[in-house]
């Protein structure tokens, strides 16, 4: 955050707003795109997690209701 042009911090730490997010590195996370990547077993099964049951199931996928 910067106010009168200087990088806001606060106990050494930046300051984040809605206007500067962090990134997930940022936060020691992983991003949305490794999250999916995760989710997807070795065989390359897609696990999904839902309220309603998928509209066109493939044999082999797997669904959660949550």
């Amino acid at each position: 955050m910067r106010i009168f042009g200087k990088e806001f911090t606060y106990n050494g730490y930046k300051v984040y707003h809605t206007g500067d997010k962090p990134t997930a590195a940022d936060v020691g996370t992983y991003t949305k795109a490794q999250v999916d990547q995760k989710i997807t077993d070795g065989n390359g099964t897609k696990i999904t997690a839902a309220t309603a049951a998928p509209s066109s199931p493939v044999k082999g996928e797997v669904w959660i209701k949550v």
